[in-house]
């Protein structure tokens, strides 16, 4: 079972669930997504830990955010403290996924007194600039000029013509459909241009950490997760297939997750 939390930090509502008990988990959603997808994601480690899920900056029916500074990366990774802070838990693993791996990251690297491990999901960023706009551009366009609803009945006839189960599919779209386009379309145009860290913070980085990454991303490219684990001490990498299975089985991740910390 879910409990649901609002909270808010300046001016800026955080909308969060938490279930089960044991060591925190606090796992950040990507961007467009929202943490109805971290809760399945997230699933099997709820028997074993305190996990705690929330809608980043601007995702969600939590109203729309369409100022482009309330995107900055470090402050969203400060949400993560904040959140910790309204629960009186002082260290927990700090999690995330793409954006959500990013604000995690960062999160991490200054505040390594209360990270106990760092799971990075699909990384789209370390200290080199982002790649992909336009594929993000486009999508947060679509979403601005056709609305989160149209823009997720598109994507989930596009989803099921690849292959991708009618369940699945529209798992994932309902997830799309619940965002406001203008938020999304500010968000795909700054998060992009984040610069997360630099190069002698990963070096330095003394905390245990896994890393999930899927073959053939042009978004979430592997190369840049083997640089991650090349860079970071004390880490391994979790190489995955098929976009596919992401969608049809979003629990692996928590599966792989779990099987991670039962072993620090």
């Amino acid at each position: 079972m879910w409990s649901s939390f609002s909270i808010i930090r300046n001016g800026i509502v955080i909308q969060g669930a938490q279930s089960g008990s044991g060591l925190p988990v606090l796992f950040a959603h990507g961007l467009t997504s929202s943490m109805e997808w971290s809760k399945k994601q997230c699933a099997p480690l709820t028997s074993h830990y305190r996990v705690i899920v929330f809608n980043q900056r601007g995702h969600g029916n939590a109203g729309p955010l369409t100022d482009p500074a309330a995107y900055d990366c470090r402050s969203m990774s400060e949400d993560i403290g904040f959140i910790l802070d309204n629960f009186e838990i002082k260290s927990a693993v700090i999690g995330g996924e793409s954006m959500g791996a990013a604000t995690a990251l960062r999160y991490a690297l200054d505040n390594k007194n209360r990270c106990k491990a760092l799971l990075l999901v699909s990384p789209a960023f370390d200290e080199r600039p982002f790649t992909a706009f336009s594929e993000i551009y486009a999508i947060g366009d679509a979403m601005l000029q056709k609305g989160a609803v149209q823009f997720a009945h598109e994507n989930d006839i596009a989803m099921q013509a690849a292959g991708v189960s009618k369940s699945a599919s529209r798992a994932w779209c309902e997830i799309l459909a619940s965002h406001h386009g203008a938020s999304m379309h500010t968000a795909c145009r700054t998060v992009p241009h984040w610069k997360v860290c630099e190069l002698n913070e990963l070096y330095s980085f003394g905390i245990p950490v896994q890393i999930i990454a899927r073959e053939n991303d042009a978004v979430h490219p592997l190369s840049l997760a083997e640089g991650l684990i090349r860079k970071i001490p004390n880490s391994v990498l979790i190489t995955t297939g098929k976009d596919m299975d992401y969608f049809e089985d979003p629990s692996l991740v928590g599966k792989w997750c779990a099987d991670f910390l039962a072993e620090l």
